[in-house]
């Protein structure tokens, strides 16, 4: 369960700087759920065989504290793409972009980009890591500010792609390579999360590579039909793990069917469906361009044929080798970093038997040198942290076992997308429904300890309802998204979201200032809706995801003031390059121009 989910409570509050207290009979509310997940880390710990005791977030927030304090304080030694991967640890790390380290990591970056020649590391040994990490890091801190960099990037890679579909070594160009080809991918979706898409050649092209290299046990081998590197041509974890993870990159982006590794193999391609019309249900199935909750894995169109057997085939070899520290000498985190990616693209918590997060955060918490550091490469430390704190799965929205779009009010079957991208059934209990106007009415009405049930009761019929009656009620939210009671205003902020309507984004965006975080977190998450972008320009969902639990007030203070400073510069500039040709020039844009100055 997510931290803003709307339906978790009921009863009074009192404001205090940073966190909420709750004054009325009941005392479980969503922000002290961290304190909850402390005391069940604790009861885990007394009550579970020892194979299952994870290091309790505390511990990883501290690891991954005194992590990025090493690598800021050894960031003038590195160069390069050790460079860039430090600068990705530290913003993953919940370092602002305004930290020294980072604005370095992107002058360097700027000064490989030659705008008449473009990326300047061809013919660089390391040429596709670099420029993979380099374009993560621009995409994560901001694809629109980097956009021309991720041009050049992507240009550069694409052009790098052999006629099978790989990437290799400059100059060794034999028959590609599993890691350098992985890396290149990274870089490419990166590009494409930042609007610098690739042709879907490109993606179907470097899959047939891997169904081409593919071992006969399934597994895949750093140096594809050569002898070459560790294992000598044989199936290798780092590189089977890079595999499925590759496969399913280059999967997003030739469907809207995620792979999912639970499932049957290739099915035949859905049939397309009708756009959707201003007046539908808003049950319609939302368009994004990310990947959708996990669904029924199945070969579609442009995606080679024998896909999803390989990844199955693959996993199927990782699952009884699995092991928590790989044996490959020499860069000892890559592994948890690729692991980490891979489990967060096929979507899973669990590797066979094995909790693998939480045997590699023991491991990792236990084995931390005094320093803060990790291994003895340049680069374990920055890996380590980019595993420890989850950056793939957290880019993906992946806390949760099953993935859910636009969340807050939106949770526990009402209206959760099912696996074959419906929408699952509200729960009715066979009463008859309510009109709208009737509950949003009630909601007015009820006091702290029916609210809930009200609530419940108007997801549920916006869920199983027509949007126009939704739509004939956007007057009346329009002024429930500034009434004092705060359950109400998120309310309305869920209801504007599902809207659909564009002219209606303004009082969301209005919302992002409201004095109450849950609010706030309600109207991000319309926004995403109605804008169609499920990333959110990669806004955590949760204002204090990695603060550590005992923050002070200021930190708190300070953390929410960021994250509500970042989802009004990128919703508000999302809005005046999008807003409704009839409310240009208006009010609302001139006030919104002057606080977006305010924030540069």
């Amino acid at each position: 369960m997510r931290f803003n989910s709307l339906l978790v409570s009921r009863g009074r509050y009192t404001q205090t700087p940073g966190s909420r207290v709750r004054t009325g009979p009941n005392t479980l509310r969503v922000s002290v759920l961290r304190m909850f997940r402390s005391c069940l880390t604790l009861a885990l710990l007394c009550g579970l065989p020892q194979a299952l005791q994870a290091a309790d977030a505390a511990r990883q927030q501290q690891a991954i504290g005194r992590a990025a304090a090493s690598v800021r304080s050894n960031f003038a030694s590195y160069h390069e793409g050790y460079k860039t991967i430090a600068a990705l640890a530290l913003l993953k790390a919940g370092m602002p972009p305004q930290t020294p380290e980072i604005q370095d990591a992107i002058g360097e970056i700027q000064k490989r980009i030659d705008p008449a020649k473009g990326y300047g590391l061809a013919g660089h040994r390391e040429c596709y890591y670099i420029a993979g990490v380099d374009a993560v890091l621009l995409a994560d801190l901001d694809g629109e500010k980097y956009r021309n960099e991720l041009i050049a990037i992507q240009k550069f890679i694409e052009q790098g792609q052999r006629a099978d579909g790989s990437w290799d070594y400059p100059g060794i160009m034999d028959r590609g390579d599993t890691s350098v080809t992985h890396y290149a991918l990274l870089g490419l979706w990166a590009c494409a999360r930042a609007d610098v898409p690739s042709p879907p050649e490109v993606w179907s092209n470097s899959i047939k590579w891997h169904l081409s290299i593919q071992n006969n046990d399934g597994g895949f081998s750093y140096k594809p039909g050569t002898a070459q590197g560790f294992g000598g041509g044989a199936s290798v974890l780092n590189m089977t793990v890079n595999a499925v993870g590759s496969m399913s990159i280059a999967w997003m982006h030739l469907s809207d069917v995620p792979p999912n590794l639970e499932s049957e193999g290739p099915k035949s391609p859905p049939k397309p469906k009708p756009a959707v019309a201003k007046n539908n249900s808003v049950l319609e199935a939302v368009p994004v361009n990310l990947p959708p909750a996990a669904g029924p894995l199945g070969d579609t169109a442009g995606i080679p044929e024998g896909t999803a057997k390989a990844m199955k085939r693959a996993y199927a070899w990782i699952v009884p080798r699995f092991t928590i520290e790989n044996p490959v000498p020499g860069f000892y985190a890559y592994y948890f970093y690729s692991l980490e990616r891979m489990t967060a693209l096929v979507n899973i918590s669990s590797i066979g038997s094995h909790e693998w997060y939480n045997e590699i955060s023991d491991v990792l918490v236990a084995k931390q040198n005094m320093d803060g550091s990790w291994g003895n490469t340049p680069s374990d430390t920055s890996l380590a942290i980019l595993a420890l704190a989850k950056s793939t799965a957290k880019l993906l929205k992946r806390r949760d076992p099953i993935a859910t779009f636009g969340n807050g009010l939106l949770q526990g079957g009402r209206g959760l997308p099912d696996a074959n991208g419906g929408t699952a059934k509200a729960k009715t209990d066979g009463k008859p429904a309510t009109p709208l106007d009737q509950l949003l009415a009630s909601l007015t009405k009820a006091d702290n300890l029916d609210i809930e049930d009200v609530q419940e009761q108007f997801v549920e019929q916006v869920q199983i309802g027509d949007r126009r009656e939704l739509i004939q009620q956007k007057g009346l939210l329009v002024k429930l998204i500034q009434h004092p009671n705060v359950e109400i205003r998120r309310t309305a902020a869920w209801a504007l979201g599902r809207t659909n309507d564009l002219s209606l984004a303004r009082y969301l965006i209005t919302a992002l200032e409201d004095p109450d975080v849950d609010v706030n977190i309600e109207a991000h998450n319309a926004l995403c809706w109605i804008s169609r972008k499920p990333a959110g320009f990669d806004l955590q969902l949760d204002p204090f995801e990695g603060l550590p639990l005992d923050a002070g007030v200021d930190i708190r203070e300070a953390t929410l003031k960021g994250w509500r400073n970042a989802a009004l510069k990128a919703w508000g500039d999302w809005y005046l390059r999008n807003r409704p040709y009839k409310d240009r020039g208006d009010e609302f844009e001139a006030v919104l121009r002057e606080k977006l100055a305010a924030l540069k």
